[in-house]
């Protein structure tokens, strides 16, 4: 199992960057959710075996300048395939400076349970990352756990 970004984050990122770029194409992202639960164990790669360590090994990504990398902790399911080399980086670059901006964001009150925090109110595949006021409005960025396919 692992932790992505969900497609939140990119509403968000849309939000902050304003109707200029590719940000306009962004909020039809939010339909639905995925889980590719399989049952099969597996080792993940990038070290997302929770909520903690998935924004850890992110944020190391991205402040190393491997936006690429940082861009594979993302959810761009619902980026084009032909644009996701390029969006995926930038959306990954944009994060990271929305969450080092928070003075209130710690890595550390992350859940350190591969299941993640089961007693916030969300769904069991939810977990809480940060959630910010933008023009009057709450917005939450949350992470969703799933069984990668293999």
């Amino acid at each position: 199992m692992s932790f992505r970004f969900t497609t939140a984050i990119l509403l968000l990122v849309a939000l902050v960057r304003g109707p200029s770029g590719s940000a306009q194409a962004l909020p039809g992202l939010l339909s639905g959710s995925k889980n590719n639960n399989t049952g099969a164990p597996e080792t993940d790669p990038l070290k997302r075996t929770t909520p903690r360590s998935a924004v850890l090994k992110f944020l190391e990504a991205s402040h190393s300048g491997n936006l690429k990398l940082a861009s594979e902790y993302l959810d761009l399911s619902r980026i084009r395939g032909g644009e996701r080399a390029t969006q995926g980086p930038e959306l990954a670059r944009e994060l990271t400076e929305i969450l080092d901006r928070d003075p209130k964001f710690e890595v550390e009150n992350l859940s350190n349970a591969a299941t993640g925090d089961l007693t916030d109110g969300l769904p069991p595949d939810i977990d809480a990352l940060d959630s910010f006021d933008l023009n009057g409005q709450r917005i939450a960025l949350q992470m969703q756990r799933e069984t990668q396919n293999g």
